[in-house]
């Protein structure tokens, strides 16, 4: 509760500040191009200027995005016949676009030799693609580094006839591609901005820089806040870790990530500099097998907001980001297995309704594609609210492993209910009746994994911020905002696409509460 008043506060004295001036742009925006507004106000200084700057002229926007497009088609051209893993490779590789420049110079193959000595100064992960690569497939990377070339060339031709000020501010556009897309996709947003930038410069800068220290405190109390939840529930704090490290194991990170001691302060540090953090290229897109927007390829525990240091101390430095909440979200099995950590989470959403972070989004959302079987308030008792969450869980796998055993006179999920109503006391009472059994289209339907469930541990919580957060809290806050699955279609994704994961379709175990053997 203290978050929603001190963060009331902060945007009561922001709205006195700059009516105080005057005429404020956000007088004429509408309640999502305020969202728009507020996230590019989190940048830091420069970026903010050239974003001012090349609102000034969003017909280039305009153009960029013609020559996305096709140079995105191109380049899935160029890449549609390599197998998955090898597609991965290419994709991180095209993050250094003047890596590839280098390898291709010469219009031959590399000895390994050669690329040892171009790609010496990158991470060891990408001088071990540049190797592969260019054994395997230097053909398509001469094609991809010509396509590159070409765009850049068509690019530059585009912003030859204006001024060096936005030829500038363009170039360091290009740098944030999550921002061009906000620009281009909001395109009466980006007219308004650049309106008002050149009629008043000086104020519209004043007003963001105060926006920018009012939503900075904003998300540094949020975080506090998080932190002070997790201290106060172990339970749940230790089925957040057990929940990492299943989001870890989904997305193919290594075992050393769960050492203590592998990791130390330096090594973090490194992980957040310019190589790790270099986007994929605005003229390729983002990896196509992405359902949501990934123009940026984070370290394996960005996504839970957390890293071990020596000594078991867990370190935050952010809240879980959307992608960690919609995959938790995503299969009932975490209902049953997770039981506390979604409590405490459901817990920080009704005790800060007025926040607007991946917590609160994921929360939503979830109630949005439940709202035909279940009431929207069945989560506010918190009595038994661990038991209710952990026994929906065990109904939903249940149920779908039901609905999979049977050809037909399948039960609709009221049916199954009052047929096994004494093992879901707290669900039966809330279910809806629905027309007729299906699938949530959200939920793999699938088998769930073993666990062992442990007892919580002690351990030392501790917060930290570093300086990347600047820039971060604005890119968090796009995923936050406008997290949508991707619209794209393309005729060129890997026909050996992954199986989707097996897990909510076996029966939950009969025990009320799982514990390890």
């Amino acid at each position: 509760m203290k978050l929603t008043i001190s963060a009331f506060i902060l945007f009561f004295f922001f709205q006195i500040t700059i009516n105080g001036q005057g005429y404020s742009i956000m007088q004429d925006l509408q309640e999502d191009e305020k969202r728009s507004i507020e996230a590019i106000a989190l940048y830091p200084e420069i970026e903010r200027n050239a974003i001012l700057e090349a609102s000034t002229q969003p017909e280039i926007l305009i153009r960029m995005e013609s020559i996305q497009r096709k140079t995105e088609k191109q380049f899935l051209e160029i890449i549609r016949d390599l197998n998955r893993e090898d597609q991965e490779k290419i994709y991180n590789l095209s993050r250094y676009p003047e890596l590839i420049e280098a390898i291709c110079a010469k219009n031959e193959q590399n000895s390994k030799k050669e690329i040892e000595v171009v790609a010496f100064k990158y991470p060891l992960e990408i001088q071990e693609e540049a190797l592969f690569i260019n054994r395997k497939y230097f053909d398509e990377l001469q094609d991809i580094n010509a396509l590159y070339l070409n765009s850049k060339a068509v690019y530059q031709d585009l912003l030859n006839p204006y001024d060096k000020r936005i030829q500038s501010a363009y170039a360091s556009l290009l740098e944030l591609p999550e921002v061009v897309g906000i620009l281009t996709d909001n395109m009466s947003l980006t007219v308004l901005l650049g309106d008002a930038y050149l009629k008043d410069p000086e104020a519209l800068k004043n007003e963001l820089d105060s926006l920018n220290v009012i939503l900075a405190e904003k998300k540094a109390q949020e975080l506090q806040e998080w932190k002070e939840y997790l201290e106060e529930n172990p339970e749940a704090m230790n089925e957040f870790e057990q929940a990492s490290q299943e989001f870890a194991e989904d997305q193919g990170y290594t075992k050393t990530v769960y050492d203590d001691n592998y990791y130390n302060e330096r090594v973090i540090q490194e992980i957040y500099v310019y190589p790790n953090w270099q986007p994929y290229p605005y003229w390729f897109g983002w990896p196509y097998w992405y359902t949501y927007e990934c123009w940026y390829p984070y370290p394996w525990w960005y996504h839970w907001g957390y890293y071990y240091s020596p000594g078991d101390v867990i370190i935050f430095v952010g809240l879980p980001s959307i992608y960690f909440m919609n995959w938790h979200f995503a299969y009932y099995s975490h209902f049953y297995y997770y039981p506390h950590y979604t409590n405490l989470v459901v817990n920080y959403y009704y005790d800060n309704p007025d926040l607007n972070n991946s917590i609160s989004s994921s929360v939503e959302r979830w109630e949005r594609e439940t709202s035909d079987e279940l009431p929207a308030n069945w989560l506010e008792n918190k009595g038994d609210r661990v038991e209710s969450i952990r026994e929906y869980g065990k109904f939903k796998m249940e149920y779908n492993a039901t609905l999979r055993e049977l050809n037909h006179n399948t039960p609709s999920q009221k049916e199954y209910l009052k047929s096994n109503h004494n093992q879901y006391p707290n669900i039966e009472p809330m279910m809806k009746d629905n027309v007729s059994p299906y699938y949530s289209p959200s939920y793999q339907p699938g088998k769930t994994k073993n666990r062992e469930i442990t007892q919580p541990r002690q351990k030392v919580i501790e917060q930290k911020s570093f300086d990347y957060q600047k820039i971060d809290r604005a890119r968090i806050y796009h995923q936050n905002i406008w997290y949508q699955p991707s619209k794209r279609q393309t005729d060129y994704s890997n026909p050996q696409k992954d199986n989707p994961r097996e897990r909510d379709n076996q029966k939950a175990p009969k025990t009320k509460s799982p514990q390890k053997k």
